[in-house]
């Protein structure tokens, strides 16, 4: 019966037999919408969870794109936003099956370096398999080494999604040079009425990403097109503060060893936050002179009383 459940695979050898198997542990079959659906979300959710806890590295029918940052909240804490895309091409359209839309469950869990599980999120969502789907969930962590798995689950066609990650999030107290935050590119501003994340633990985080009522939405692929801006976003850390210590900060894109766009400094000097103390820097990059291809999007802060800096680089697209 094709109910959307989930369908698990065993395969065995006669005694006789010195060959090793690898195959799929298990399925979930796609959802008729024309039978009965008697599973609740918890069922589902917990079928997703028997998932991650069984299947180390899960068969993956579509691809999910993750972005984790992290923020300094105080002195022990940092916010962690975890921003999950999946692009639109890559659900298959539940019209087919006669449903103008499905559910889409998420589930996501953050281990230590011990294989501890520090946190798990589950979420369902309501989605128009004609949109891509953004999903914002939070984390506060202690600074260390985790890794991240994330499975998403298309309900109408039991098809499956997987992220495997790692990240680090750094103990800001021991750089020696200007100690700075996860660094976002986006090339997207939304409106959003929201000021903070439902984090884990259960408490109102605000968010670092919404800046006056407007949300950073952080580009995971790192795909900008050059008719569009590139927004950055960033914090330095200034220890011991009680007013901020101007900074300067500029983008720099390289093709190469060839420096192709550098952006002129920007001074920063308001809007510390006195509790982690930690200093903003926002700047929009103008895309256009650069041609499509692939660069070394590189940003730089500079302390200019002590002549310390922070250098950021990863790989950008530039598209037309």
């Amino acid at each position: 019966m094709l109910d959307g459940s989930y369908r698990r695979i065993g395969i065995a050898l006669n005694n006789n037999t010195d060959a090793e198997l690898d195959y799929r542990q298990g399925y979930f079959v796609r959802r008729d919408f024309g039978v009965a659906n008697t599973d609740t979300p918890e069922d589902r959710q917990r079928q997703l969870q028997q998932v991650l806890w069984t299947m180390p590295d899960p068969a993956t029918d579509f691809n999910v794109a993750a972005e984790v940052n992290y923020f300094r909240l105080n002195n022990a804490e940092s916010f962690v936003p975890v921003t999950v895309k999946i692009p639109v091409g890559e659900l298959i359209s539940a019209k087919n099956n006669g449903a103008d839309g499905t559910d889409l469950d998420l589930i996501a869990e953050i281990k230590d370096t011990q294989g501890t599980t520090i946190t798990r999120i589950t979420d369902l969502l309501k989605i128009r398999p004609d949109s891509p789907v953004t999903w914002n969930a939070g984390v506060v962590l202690l600074p260390g080494n985790y890794s991240i798995k994330i499975l998403a689950r298309d309900d109408g066609a039991g098809r499956m999604g997987t992220f495997l990650g790692r990240f680090t999030i750094p103990n800001l107290n021991r750089d020696t040079q200007v100690p700075i935050s996860s660094v976002v590119l986006g090339s997207q501003i939304a409106d959003d009425t929201l000021s903070t994340y439902r984090a884990v633990p259960p408490v109102e985080i605000p968010s670092p990403l919404i800046l006056d009522g407007r949300r950073i939405v952080p580009s995971v692929t790192r795909m900008f097109s050059a008719k569009d801006d590139m927004y950055v976003y960033l914090q330095a850390f200034e220890k011991g503060a009680k007013t901020a210590a101007p900074l300067t900060a500029r983008v720099t894109f390289y093709r190469g060893p060839v420096k192709v766009l550098e952006t002129a400094p920007v001074t920063v000097s308001e809007g510390l936050d006195p509790k982690s103390p930690m200093l903003p820097i926002r700047m929009n990059v103008g895309l256009s002179s650069l041609k499509p291809g692939e660069y070394d999007c590189q940003v730089t802060v500079l302390d200019p009383a002590t002549q310390k800096s922070a250098l950021w680089q990863k790989p950008v697209t530039i598209v037309p």
